[in-house]
């Protein structure tokens, strides 16, 4: 009976610290469950028992992509100004290299001022005004201060 009861316990003992070792890392627990005491260098394991050190960046052989060149809407030579030797004058000067600049263009504004004209029936006296075309946007007043735009506040 007592060798029972230590097979058991045995066996209850190794279920405990199978769950102990549990983490996000290793289970479906979510990271909040993780004890934040513990370190977290310890259960990852150093560089050695993993058996190399990455370095960071692009591995040896790698082959590199860069950023297709868009097609320009203007194109700039830039040639050799001055040599260190104080000479001016070059010979057969060849591209060796494309430098991309992006430049968002200037925003223009499209000002349309819709002029609402007010006037008196002939017929029943009373004042009419004039509407805003239904294709205009809502009207939204601005007020522009030092070339920057902002909504007013209503009072």
């Amino acid at each position: 009976m007592l060798l029972k009861e230590n097979a058991r316990l045995a066996k209850r003992v190794e279920q405990l610290d199978a769950n102990a070792k549990k983490d996000s890392s290793n289970s479906s627990k979510p990271p909040s469950s993780n004890n934040p005491y513990q370190n977290k260098d310890s259960k990852q394991g150093t560089a050695e028992d993993k058996g190399k050190c990455k370095k960071p960046g692009g591995k040896l052989g790698h082959t590199g992509h860069r950023q297709a060149l868009l097609k320009p809407t203007h194109t700039e030579p830039c040639k050799p100004e001055k040599c260190g030797c104080g000479c001016t004058d070059f010979q057969g000067t060849t591209p060796f290299y494309t430098h991309q600049v992006l430049e968002l263009p200037e925003i223009k504004l499209n000002v349309t001022h819709f002029i609402l004209h007010q006037g008196e029936c002939l017929n029943c006296g009373k004042i009419n005004k004039g509407r805003s075309p239904k294709a205009s946007p809502p009207v939204r007043p601005i007020l522009i201060r030092e070339g920057a735009l902002s909504p007013l506040s209503s009072p």
